[in-house]
């Protein structure tokens, strides 16, 4: 068990250093040219220009980067952090097949219109959503809390009643 987390913590602690790498140097470097913008639009604005519009704009932009700066180097810290713990249970479910029911049908929007409930359900909750049915991971959504834990959802969407199928 001990090589096993030595090798995981060494993975993480590499991802960590390309996002911080990449990420925090990419955000600086925003950061940085709308600094340089500023400056110029304030001495315009100095010397009669009516640039009051633009300035905003470009310190709100310098705001949504230094916040996604701060969020980026909280997450590479938890990141770079490994603790071992017991699983939480958190509930169960009993699954009998289904006796002569038939098959059930997929429908594409139907599915859609669970995804969208199931991503502003966790955005509600305070949570951040990745929609990752794409990726054929064995679930649909992985959610992260503000404190960085991680939640893994199946969504199933059904326009009526009747059986399902888990896969």
């Amino acid at each position: 068990m001990e090589a096993y987390c030595q090798t995981l913590l060494k993975e993480r602690q590499r991802q960590a250093a390309i996002k911080e790498k990449y990420g925090l140097k990419s955000l600086e470097t925003l950061i940085l040219k709308l600094d340089g913008d500023l400056i110029t639009l304030y001495d315009r604005r100095d010397h009669g220009d009516n640039v009051d519009l633009v300035i905003r704009n470009k310190e709100e932009q310098k705001q949504h980067y230094e916040q996604a700066s701060v969020d980026l180097k909280q997450t590479l810290e938890r990141e770079r952090n490994l603790t071992l713990s017991t699983p939480r249970f958190l509930g169960a479910i009993r699954v009998v097949p289904a006796r002569g029911a038939d098959e059930m049908v997929t429908d594409p929007q139907v599915e859609q219109v669970g995804m969208d409930v199931t991503m502003q359900y966790e955005r509600q909750q305070g949570w951040t959503p990745e929609d990752v049915s794409k990726k054929n991971l064995g679930f649909d959504v992985r959610s992260t809390s503000p404190e960085g834990h991680k939640r893994y959802i199946d969504v199933k969407a059904r326009a009526e009643m009747g059986p399902m199928a888990l896969t």
